[in-house]
């Protein structure tokens, strides 16, 4: 139970080791291209989906039958909102411990968490093609 309380305070914590890096895109200058909130509101959403999650209190966004399909047929492109990297170890689940959904976080897993070039292209791919306004190191 200790280490159980060690763990929720690390995770608590780890939300604050974000680093933002703000990429232009074609696609942001598109008339058709879907708006993305601000690095703010999404380090703000992130935030509170941790605080639900530390608390017990997960709303379990985006994870019913529809969000389903339309992962099936959408971009994601269109849905997530971040970027994250984290190292491969199971006890670390992004979209729960941001109570976020399917499409919502384009993570990166590396055991690790080493940046080699498979990774830092993946990096890429979530900033300047998935365009997610944050990347969180996690």
């Amino acid at each position: 139970m200790k280490h159980l309380k060690k763990i929720k305070n690390i995770l608590f914590i780890l939300i604050f080791s974000v680093f933002l890096i703000q990429i232009p895109s074609a696609a942001s200058a598109s008339e058709n291209a879907v708006k993305k909130p601000s690095p703010d509101k999404v380090i703000k959403m992130m935030t509170q989906g941790n605080q639900r999650f530390y608390t017990g209190k997960s709303s379990y966004p985006n994870k019913d039958a529809a969000r389903l399909a339309l992962a099936g047929t959408k971009n994601q492109g269109d849905y997530a909102y971040a970027t994250v990297i984290t190292c491969s170890d199971s006890r670390v689940p992004v979209e729960l411990i941001f109570d976020a959904g399917i499409m919502d976080i384009f993570v990166i897993r590396v055991a690790g968490n080493v940046c080699d070039t498979d990774e830092v292209g993946s990096i890429e791919y979530g900033l300047a093609h998935v365009n997610t306004p944050l990347l969180v190191v996690l």
